[in-house]
């Protein structure tokens, strides 16, 4: 598994951008913003060519996992996303390391840990690098 990307839950993915990744921190790149259906949520991803990237996930509406996160906390981490060239064996490898299987689909696996941080597990061959 190659880490992939930080997940943080945001209020709104063009402030977060424009007002703190950018200026602040040197991100010169977003992607377009996709919508996630399983998860009541928009999603994109900020890079700033010399460090790991980081998706930004705004709440569509309460159904959202991070919605309750956006709403007490105002936001902030989230997840942790690894890309896997192994998906079905990591997922059999997490679950032996007893972390629980949350959601899996379309290439998509969240994990939570026996600590409780949760952790993405994208599938390389469904198009993830």
């Amino acid at each position: 598994m190659k880490l992939h990307h930080i997940g943080i839950a945001v209020a709104s993915i063009d402030r977060y951008y424009n007002n703190f990744l950018k200026p602040l921190f040197g991100y010169d790149s977003i992607s377009e913003k996709m919508f996630v259906e399983q998860q009541h949520s928009r999603i994109a991803f900020a890079e700033n060519g010399q460090s790991v990237k980081l998706e930004l996930i705004e709440a569509i509406d309460e159904n959202s996992p991070t919605y309750n996160l956006l709403k007490e906390n105002k936001g902030g981490l989230y997840h942790i996303g690894y890309v896997s060239e192994n998906f079905e064996e990591d997922i059999v490898l997490l679950k032996a390391k007893r972390f629980m299987l949350i959601s899996n689909k379309d290439g998509v696996a969240f994990f939570m840990s026996p600590t409780f941080e949760l952790y993405e597990l994208l599938d390389k061959k469904a198009g993830w690098d």
